[in-house]
């Protein structure tokens, strides 16, 4: 009855999170999908890590708004509302909260960009201290 119950368990979970993943607003892009999507509809990446990890390094030109302080500082990116926005954290977590806020706010174009700034820097695209 235990094996029975556990499969039953695990077998919804899978269906929620796929649910999940197909209903969301926003959508899940790789980091070579991302840089198609800025050189050819001049998509804005948002950093909504920590300063610290910011200074660590980050992608060229983004806007840099905390995960914490984004609802509070939505009004920075009102200008972006109908435009791309590629949202990204260290590893492709944060950002998915990042990502539910904007779509929440009725941002139209919103993209999280899986596996975050790590899975950028594994593609060998630049990063800057700047």
């Amino acid at each position: 009855p235990m094996l029975v119950i556990a499969f039953f368990v695990n077998a919804l979970l899978i269906i929620y999170i796929e649910y999940g993943r197909r209903t969301a607003l926003y959508k899940n892009i790789s980091a070579q999908e991302a840089t198609v999507l800025q050189n050819h509809e001049s998509a804005i990446f948002l950093d909504i890590r920590e300063k610290a990890e910011y200074a660590q390094g980050h992608l060229i030109d983004p806007i840099s708004i905390p995960v914490k302080s984004l609802l509070k500082d939505i009004s920075q990116l009102s200008k972006y509302k109908d435009k791309p926005i590629i949202v990204y954290c260290a590893s492709g977590n944060r950002s998915i909260l990042g990502s539910k806020i904007l779509t929440g706010q009725e941002f139209s174009q919103v993209y999280n960009l899986s596996g975050g700034i790590h899975a950028w820097q594994k593609s060998n695209l630049p990063v800057t201290k700047r």
